[in-house]
């Protein structure tokens, strides 16, 4: 238990990364960096995504 505690404190003090118990990571602004669960993906327009795709020819 004290190397975790050492690990994570000398992380958030040399990275500026913040562990918690959940092993969810934070960056020294705040934002979300890591996080042990899923989290769900942000609803796409499937038109936007195809109209970006190019059909190539067969390679021979």
């Amino acid at each position: 238990m004290e190397h975790e505690y050492r690990y994570r404190n000398d992380v958030m003090e040399k990275l500026g990364f913040l562990i918690m118990e959940d092993d969810t990571v934070i960056d020294k602004n705040g934002k979300l960096v890591s996080q042990k669960q899923m989290l769900p993906a942000p609803h796409h327009e499937p038109g936007k995504e195809r109209e970006n795709l190019k059909i190539l020819p067969p390679s021979n």
